[in-house]
């Protein structure tokens, strides 16, 4: 597993993922993997933001964008030893932007 996903509070994740793994086979995870990447045409990330009061916590936000749809997903971040853990993710908002009509 990555080691951006932390042990700790984050431990719910990284059994999700696990337990994704587990239930569909390890190789077909990573094929799900692989072709959710693939699809994705291009992201964008947005500046972080402080996480409530809390020292070294903070929220960043992405944006994907794929051929019919923009999906956007904030994860939660804690800053420790020396780095940040990725400690929650949100589940990911779907927008289909309208295609403007030609005239």
């Amino acid at each position: 597993m990555s080691p951006l996903i932390s042990t700790g509070s984050a431990g719910r994740l990284r059994e999700r993922f696990v337990r994704e793994a587990d239930e569909i086979g390890r190789d077909a995870f990573a094929v799900r993997l692989r072709r959710a990447g693939l699809a994705r045409k291009s992201h964008a990330l947005f500046a972080p933001e402080p996480d409530g009061d809390r020292e070294g916590a903070a929220r960043i936000t992405v944006e994907s964008t794929f051929a019919d749809r923009i999906e956007r997903q904030t994860f939660r971040l804690e800053q420790a030893n020396g780095g940040w853990l990725v400690t929650e993710v949100e589940a990911a908002r779907e927008h289909v932007p309208k295609i403007p009509s030609a005239r």
